[in-house]
């Protein structure tokens, strides 16, 4: 048996080999050549980068249907009618949006290894636990996208016309059908046709219940009136079984077609019957209890994994560590709010000629700021700060000369200034859809007024564009927080240089979750600060 597989490694090794992409017979890096840095084989480095490529677009592969699958449960939790499932989806979606990424796999890899092995103790086995790293990259790059993907599919679902969860309860549908097989497809015709559609067109088979009785005897009253009472009788049959707020839904078209065939009116009092009724916010239903089950479960499973941390800190708890290495923290904290807000400010003033480069009529001005936003937008951060830091110091004898040497060989100075041209072309492109948010007639009308196109730009369309563009930077500076963790790979003490140098001397887990605790505190407080300078600052907005 174990040659049978030895035997089926090495096929897939070979097919592997045959069809690699870059290393293999016909793979872009033999174009360049067995003499350069990319060269396959022991020449170059093209196994090692052809490698690191397979396991990205691996890992890539394996992180996404997990975090959709999940990402969409939590997005259900967080408009579900249960409490305890939204409080679960809130603080699922504000724990792994709000830590940096780079926090949340040191987090998985040495964390769970240690509350897996505790909780085996527990159930007594004593053997070692390891988690691939792999597994743990998966796990923790899976978390976060999740997470993001929530809200996403949160947004979209509450973009869902109110209309159409309304013609779903009216037709009978419980909230997790796409049809409902018991409803007679003679009655709603455009079901029968096309089940996918949206309920708008499956609702169109009780429309004839909205008109008159017809009269005469021509066949096509006839035929209208045959299809009327057919619906009636469907409507009649349905009310006994549907559940609300679909009865109420149903009960006031019959209502309103028993008054108006009382009073002899037209269908215009039915319809000012059905939308008089309608601006009544109808009652929450009341949750089911599978609902109920699922939030109790979802929040055990936060309470035990909380009390299992608290515990853990309460348990490995030690003055010494904290008195030696609190101030360490808040040195490092320190250096994080400094590093992010000198990089936002210096990347707002950057960002302005970037973004009217984008949005100006010179090809060349318009061809450099879309290569800048593309290149800085496009290529990781980890990836940047290594260009500059590594990259640049290989031209030190050029930056000697020029003067610029003393600059660029301050770790320090390489994460601001790494940090500065990245956020400037985020900012850019904020800014740039902020001001072509803006509607035309403000152009024309200040030009009409006679205001040179200078002054109608910073006094008329940047003070609104900014309205626009305000929740956009929020996110941006949360983002620069999140994405600060990685200056510690290039030796700068920020929060997360800190807890690793902590973590590195005393082994012990509690000190990620204090650096959780405070990345959290940081973006929590943001957030919150940053929605109440938007209400402020549109309160002139709001009806």
């Amino acid at each position: 048996m174990s040659g049978l597989f030895a035997a089926l490694s090495a096929g897939l090794a070979w097919i592997g080999a045959i069809i690699d992409p870059l290393c293999g017979p016909a793979g872009v890096f033999r174009w360049f050549g067995s003499e350069t840095l990319l060269a396959c084989g022991d020449a170059g480095w093209g196994d090692e980068i052809a490698y690191g490529f397979l396991v990205t677009a691996s890992l890539a592969v394996a992180t996404l249907p997990v975090g959709l699958v999940i990402g969409f449960f939590v997005a259900l939790a967080k408009q579900s009618e249960e409490k305890s499932l939204r409080l679960a989806g809130n603080i699922y979606t504000t724990i792994f949006r709000g830590l940096p990424e780079l926090l949340t796999l040191f987090i998985v890899y040495y964390g769970l290894q240690i509350l897996v092995q505790q909780f085996l103790a527990t159930v007594g086995y004593e053997g070692a636990v390891e988690i691939n790293a792999f597994v743990a990259g998966m796990i923790a790059l899976g978390v976060v996208f999740s997470a993001y993907c929530s809200e996403v599919l949160l947004s979209a679902f509450k973009a869902i016309p109110h209309g159409q969860y309304e013609a779903g309860d009216a037709l009978g549908l419980h909230r997790g059908q796409d049809d409902a097989p018991h409803h007679p497809a003679a009655a709603h015709p455009n079901r029968a046709a096309r089940p996918r559609q949206s309920l708008d067109g499956a609702a169109q088979g009780y429309r004839p219940c909205l008109g008159h009785r017809p009269s005469g005897h021509s066949p096509a009253n006839r035929d209208r009136g045959a299809r009327h009472q057919a619906c009636l009788r469907v409507l009649r049959h349905r009310l006994r079984s549907l559940p609300r707020p679909g009865d109420d839904f149903l009960r006031r078209i019959l209502g309103a077609r028993a008054l108006d065939q009382t009073r002899g009116g037209g269908p215009m009092s039915i319809a000012e019957t059905m939308i008089r009724r309608r601006r009544r916010r109808p009652p929450r239903r009341s949750p089911t209890p599978s609902r109920a089950f699922f939030g109790s479960v979802a929040l055990g499973i936060w309470l035990a994994l909380g009390v299992g941390i608290f515990l853990t800190v309460v348990n490995g708890w030690d003055p010494e560590k904290f008195s030696r290495y609190g101030p360490s923290f808040l040195s490092g904290l320190g250096v994080t709010l400094t590093l992010v807000i000198s990089s936002i400010l210096m990347g707002a003033v950057l960002s302005l000629p970037v973004a009217l480069g984008r949005m100006s009529k010179n090809r060349l001005w318009g061809w450099l700021a879309y290569a800048y936003v593309y290149f800085f937008r496009g290529t990781p951060l980890i990836t940047q700060l290594f260009l500059i830091y590594y990259g640049l110091g290989s031209f030190r004898p050029q930056l000697e000369t020029v003067g610029l040497w003393w600059f660029f060989r301050d770790a320090w100075n390489c994460a601001l200034f790494t940090f500065t041209l990245n956020t400037a072309a985020y900012q850019a492109e904020i800014l740039r859809g902020a001001i072509e948010s803006v509607p035309r007639g403000q152009r024309e009308g200040a030009a009409a007024l006679g205001l040179p196109e200078r002054v109608a730009v910073f006094k008329v369309i940047l003070p609104q564009a900014m309205i626009v563009a305000l929740r956009p930077y929020g996110n941006e500076i949360i983002l620069m927080i999140k994405g600060s963790a990685i200056v510690a790979i290039v030796t700068v003490f920020d929060l997360m240089g800190e807890t690793r140098r902590a973590f590195s001397r005393t082994f012990d887990y509690q000190m990620y979750i204090w650096a959780a605790i405070l990345y959290l505190l940081m973006v929590e407080l943001l957030r919150n600060i940053w929605g109440w300078l938007e209400a402020r600052l549109t309160r002139h907005l709001k009806r």
